[in-house]
C-alpha cells in the first residue's frame, strides 16, 4: 500500500458510505429536501455544481483561508484561532510522515503514483482556476495537501456539522424554505411578517428532526 493511502485511509474510509446513505435517505423521493427544503431534489444538483465550481483550494487551507477573509488578526475569532492550532498539529504531524517517505523533493517528483492522483483530482475534481495542485514538486506542497485533506474531513466537518442543530432549533435562523419573498426594506418588517416568511410546523419539525439525527456523534 501506498504511505499515503495508510495515513489517509482512516479519514476517507467512510465516506462513500456517508454520502451513500445520504443519497437514499435525504436527498429521496419524500425526503427532507424533497418536503421540507425550498430548493427541493431537482436544483441540489445545479447548487452543488455551482459551489463545486467556485471552490477555492485557498478556502480549505486554513492559514489562507483566515488570511483572505480578514479574521486572522480578530481578537474573538474563536474558530479561527482553534482551526490554525489544529491545522498546525495536523501539519507537523504530516510532514513527518512525509518526510520520512520521501527523503528529497525529487522523490516526490519522481513518484508516478502521487502525480497520478493529484492530476486526476485536478482534472476532473474542480475548475481549472481553482488553485488546487496539477503537480507535486516538493515534500511542503504534498504534506499542505493532505492535511487539507484531514482537516476537511475532521476538524472542519465536526465544526460545521455538529453545530447545526444548535443554530437551527432557533427556526429563524435558518429556515428551510422561506413563504414569502425575502424583505427588501429595513425597518419595515413586523414580528406577523417574520411568523409569514417561516415554514409550517411540520416542515420545521422534519428539518430539526435531521438535524438532531446528523448531529449524534459517532
Amino acid at each position: 500500500q501506498h504511505p499515503l493511502h495508510q495515513l489517509l485511509m482512516p479519514h476517507v474510509k467512510t465516506s462513500l458510505q456517508i454520502n451513500l446513505q445520504a443519497r437514499a435517505s435525504l436527498l429521496a423521493a419524500k425526503g427532507v429536501f424533497d418536503q421540507a427544503v425550498s430548493s427541493g431534489l431537482k436544483t441540489i444538483p445545479v447548487l452543488l455544481s455551482r459551489a463545486a465550481a467556485r471552490t477555492r483550494y485557498r478556502s480549505l487551507c486554513v492559514p489562507d483561508d483566515v488570511v483572505d477573509r480578514g479574521v486572522d488578526k480578530l481578537p474573538h475569532s474563536y474558530y479561527a484561532q482553534d482551526a490554525l492550532r489544529v491545522w498546525d498539529t495536523l501539519y507537523r504531524f504530516v510532514c513527518s510522515w512525509v518526510e520520512l517517505y520521501y527523503r528529497t523533493d525529487k522523490h516526490v517528483q519522481n513518484d508516478c503514483e502521487l502525480q497520478n492522483w493529484i492530476c486526476d483530482i485536478n482534472t476532473h475534481g474542480f475548475s481549472g482556476d481553482s488553485g488546487f495542485p496539477s503537480s507535486f514538486h516538493a515534500q511542503a506542497e504534498v504534506s499542505k495537501f493532505v492535511t487539507m485533506l484531514i482537516f476537511s474531513c475532521s476538524a472542519l466537518h465536526a465544526a460545521v456539522n455538529f453545530s447545526q442543530l444548535d443554530f437551527a432549533l432557533w427556526m429563524p435562523n435558518c429556515p428551510g424554505t422561506m413563504m414569502q419573498p425575502p424583505p427588501q426594506v429595513k425597518g419595515q418588517i413586523t414580528e406577523d411578517d417574520i411568523v409569514s416568511f417561516l415554514p409550517d410546523a411540520n416542515a420545521a419539525c422534519r428539518v430539526v428532526m435531521t438535524l438532531t439525527m446528523l448531529s449524534q456523534p459517532g
